[in-house]
Order: C-alpha cells, then sequence, then structure tokens
C-alpha cells in the first residue's frame, strides 16, 4: 500500500515563501442598523488593502461590556483599485 505522494523540501519551501496578498484594513464605517438593545449591529464597512478597495456587510454582536462575541460578514463586492488618498 503507497502513502500520500511525496513532496520535495524545496518545494515546500518555495510554498512557504510565497507571498500572501496584503490584508485589508477598515478605512469607512457606516452603521445600518441597530438592535433595541445595542447588542446587535448591521454596519457597511469600506475596506483597503493598498492596492484594491471593497465593500462588505457585516453583522456583529456584542456582550453588555462592549466586547464583540460574534462577528458575520454578510456580503462583500469588489469596489475598484486604491488610489492611495487615505491612511
Amino acid at each position: 500500500m503507497e502513502g500520500p505522494p511525496k513532496m520535495k523540501i524545496e518545494s515546500i519551501k518555495n510554498k512557504e515563501e510565497e507571498e500572501k496578498p496584503p490584508r485589508y484594513r477598515t478605512i469607512q464605517r457606516e452603521i445600518l442598523e441597530k438592535s433595541e438593545d445595542g447588542l446587535v449591529v448591521k454596519e457597511k464597512v469600506l475596506e483597503c488593502n493598498g492596492e484594491n478597495h471593497r465593500v462588505c456587510l457585516d453583522e456583529i454582536s456584542y456582550d453588555p461590556e462592549g466586547n464583540i462575541v460574534f462577528a458575520e460578514q454578510i456580503s462583500k463586492r469588489d469596489a475598484g483599485r486604491c488610489g492611495g488618498g487615505h491612511s
């Protein structure tokens, strides 16, 4: 019985060294809805990774102390290239 195919050490190192895409950071946030108790918020977020923008619709749940207990990304869409006009 044969095991899984063996990878050469060089190919494993190359995968580790591959450049990862930049992480998206929030640059603008707009609250769309808030529950009566304020513990659940739907918000529209504009994010940038230095190259591209995207718009996400998130639903965030908080505990009474204001800590995030659950976050769900409901949708996301590309919003074009970054022009660099923000920090």
